[in-house]
């Protein structure tokens, strides 16, 4: 009986050994790094609008929206849709090699 109980602790402390060893000779695995967008923000005038509009790219996600200020209006922001501009500068099909530049 004392036997069997001693096996059992020995079993027990050997499992609990490799547990810890693996946590902590983990392997070295690349991880991305998650980060805030960076967002460029480019203020221009409308030649048909008295309205200023501002052109916001967002850098990380490869985003572009556009958006006005109207003091006169009920709604006073306007937003447009947002524009994937990976869509845009890589279309499907172009690998993104070599020169991408229109003839």
């Amino acid at each position: 009986m004392k036997s069997k109980i001693l096996g059992c602790l020995v079993l027990l402390n050997a499992a609990l050994l490799a547990a810890a060893m693996m946590r902590v000779t983990r392997a070295n695995e690349a991880r991305a790094m998650s980060r805030a967008p960076d967002y460029l923000a480019i203020p221009s005038k409308v030649p048909t609008s008295s309205n200023g509009v501002v052109y916001v790219v967002d850098t990380t996600n490869h985003l572009l929206t556009t958006v006005s200020y109207d003091s006169g209006a009920v709604q006073k922001m306007k937003t447009w849709p947002t524009i994937d501009l990976d869509a845009i500068f890589n279309p499907p099909g172009n690998s993104g090699a070599g020169d991408n530049r229109r003839p």
